[in-house]
């Protein structure tokens, strides 16, 4: 049966600056959407899960554990090694779809039920 999660609210993150409007997930993954206002960071951190995503707007710079910065712009798109040291500050107001292989246990309590979950 195919589950599905209707619309949602932002809700902010533990980051200053960035929202999160979380999507769908299941053990294997976690879809949620990202959205940060100029001059927004995420400090340079790591998780265990690997980490894709597409720029949907806007332009930042992903900064990795040793201080190098790539930059990103709308189209682009990105994946994270698990463990893998990063962080990112937004140049422009940036949206980013991302997916978390597997699904993150703290963003799995933002998450609302689908319609059906069997």
């Amino acid at each position: 049966m195919v589950r599905v999660w209707r619309r949602s609210e932002w809700v902010e993150s533990r980051f200053e600056g960035v929202e999160m409007l979380p999507l769908a997930w299941d053990e294997g993954c976690l879809l949620a959407l990202f959205r940060f206002r100029p001059g927004a960071e995420v400090p340079v951190h790591d998780h265990p899960e690997a980490q894709y995503g597409v720029v949907l707007e806007g332009e930042g710079v992903f900064i990795d554990g040793e201080g190098k910065e790539t930059r990103v712009e709308e189209g682009d798109s990105y994946a994270i090694r698990p463990s893998e040291r990063h962080g990112f500050k937004a140049l422009t107001q940036v949206t980013v779809l991302d997916i978390f292989v597997p699904a993150r246990e703290d963003y799995k309590k933002l998450m609302r039920k689908p319609d059906k979950d069997d």
